[in-house]
C-alpha cells in the first residue's frame, strides 16, 4: 500500500523536475533568438539546469536501489 508520504514525495519530485526543465527550456528558446555572447550564456544556463536535473534523477535512482 502506498503511503501519503510516498505520494507527496513523488508529487514534489515531479514538480521540481517540471520547474527546472521548464526553466531550462525557456533559456534554450531564448538562446535561439539571441546572438553572440548572450546566446552562449543562455545555452550554458540551460545546460547547467539540465545537468542538475540529470544528477538529481540519478541520485534518486541510486538511493532507491
Amino acid at each position: 500500500m502506498t503511503t501519503v508520504g510516498a505520494v507527496l514525495a513523488a508529487v514534489l519530485a515531479a514538480a521540481f523536475l517540471a520547474t527546472v526543465l521548464g526553466l531550462a527550456g525557456i533559456f534554450w528558446v531564448n538562446a535561439r533568438h539571441a546572438s553572440g555572447a548572450l546566446r552562449v550564456r543562455y545555452r550554458l544556463r540551460a545546460q547547467i539546469l539540465a545537468g542538475l536535473v540529470l544528477a538529481w534523477v540519478l541520485t534518486l535512482a541510486r538511493l532507491s536501489t
